[in-house]
């Protein structure tokens, strides 16, 4: 949050992906819910508390954001790669985690 909130201040992106953030949709809203309302941002949440950081909020500050959805991919829960979605002013953006250190043809 302290380098989130003085960069948000100064880039002003319209569109911001957070991963990692390891927190349920309730704690993430009472940590940075007001915050992100008074900078403009609306959030699509999915997150759930969880070792591996599986919560990962996507935040956009343009009209027509609709509800935000869990991305789909195979295999287990944490082992995902599209992680949240949301559709800003008719565009579609998908937060897609992808794990450092790893070759093109890992299996993972």
């Amino acid at each position: 949050m302290p380098r989130l909130l003085p960069w948000l201040d100064e880039r002003k992106p319209d569109v911001v992906c957070l991963q990692e953030t390891k927190l349920a949709d309730a704690a993430f809203t009472d940590l940075l819910g007001g915050e992100l309302a008074e900078r403009g941002y609306e959030v699509a949440l999915h997150g759930e508390p969880a070792w591996n950081g599986v919560a990962d909020p996507l935040a956009c500050r343009a009209r027509g954001r609709r509800r935000g959805d869990r991305g789909r991919g195979r295999g287990s829960r944490s082992r995902r790669r599209a992680r949240s979605a949301a559709t800003c002013s008719g565009v579609r953006v998908v937060s897609v985690y992808v794990p450092n250190g790893r070759t093109p043809d890992s299996e993972h």
